[in-house]
């Protein structure tokens, strides 16, 4: 009985070795936490959708590449210089998800230095941000995640859009048959082309979701439309390079809406929607007076400025 163990063994044993041998100059599998690929996903999907046939107007010029230099006129050097010029599927990927999500949730989702601003356009550099945190390989992907090319080391990187048992499909700046315009394309998840993925950090931005959501409804007593908690969030990610939610928050309480409640009743909304509670008497007192000195404006100030504030903003998960 033995013997007949050994003989069936050692095929599979072969089988195994072979298997090994094959393998072992491929990228390593991560073990990679599913839940950080989510529904928040879906807004860098849909912006990378509708760039689709836009072309270079000229030989690796493009809007993606001037928008950063343009950025670097008004000292926010995403790059650490010009890219209007050079390949820019990296900097297609780059683009997108700093329209989704603002500057810094763009940065920050992707393991890059939220604070320096100083980075080039590289996909292999953008892979080994994800190494680092052990968020690359060859996993199964994700829409959302982004996918890197090249038999021999990277050379090509991509937005994955959707996926199947057999194929994953993406979208890639700088890609086509004259490497000049955003392409859908579609490959079979074995093609020797996909180096790996890397896998953003998606939750970055779900305690900001959860919270302008809720601070929406109790403003404005109505639920906030998908489009324009996406065009919040993406404002409080350019916005938190000064570390202030101010400029959005006051986009929110100075609504038409917002204009429309008394100067109590304003207090009351600003107080449960950045605060969570209702003002005591006191404080109602004292913030009508202050708006009545001032404006409105003054009393928002007020609050994001308080200890309380900043307290129940660590507690929310909000980095501010």
């Amino acid at each position: 009985m033995k013997n007949i163990y050994r003989k069936l063994l050692k095929p599979l044993v072969a089988v195994v070795m072979i298997i090994g041998i094959l393998t072992s100059g491929m990228v390593r599998t991560e073990k990679v936490s599913a839940a950080s690929t989510n529904a928040y996903s879906n807004i860098v999907i849909n912006i990378a959708k509708n760039e689709i046939g836009t072309r270079e107007t000229g030989k690796n010029r493009n809007k993606y590449a001037q928008f950063f230099d343009d950025l670097r006129k008004e000292n926010k050097n995403y790059y650490h210089d010009k890219k209007n010029g050079v390949a820019w599927c990296s900097i297609f990927v780059d683009w997108c998800f700093v329209q989704a999500y603002g500057y810094t949730f763009a940065r920050q989702m992707r393991y890059k230095d939220a604070n320096s601003f100083q980075d080039g356009a590289s996909s292999t550099a953008t892979y080994n941000q994800y190494k680092e945190k052990g968020l690359r390989g060859k996993f199964k992907p994700q829409p959302g995640d982004q996918i890197f090319f090249g038999e021999n080391g990277i050379t090509h990187t991509g937005l994955v859009i959707g996926v199947t048992d057999k194929e994953v499909t993406t979208i890639e700046g700088n890609s086509g048959s004259e490497k000049n315009k955003v392409v859908k394309n579609t490959r079979k998840l074995t093609d020797s082309y996909i180096y790996g993925y890397g896998r953003p950090n998606y939750s970055v931005v779900s305690s900001y979701f959860t919270f302008v959501r809720a601070m929406y409804f109790d403003v404005m007593g109505t639920v906030c439309s998908s489009n324009d908690l996406n065009m919040y969030i993406t404002k409080l990610g350019n916005d938190k390079i000064s570390k202030t939610f101010e400029p959005v928050m006051w986009e929110i309480y100075n609504s038409s809406y917002a204009r429309a409640l008394s100067n109590v009743e304003y207090v009351n909304r600003i107080y449960m929607g950045l605060l969570g509670r209702s003002p005591t008497a006191i404080e109602r007192y004292n913030k009508v007076a202050l708006i009545n000195a001032k404006n409105r404006r003054e009393v928002l100030d007020d609050i994001l400025n308080s200890k309380e504030w900043k307290e129940r903003a660590k507690t929310l998960g909000l980095k501010i």
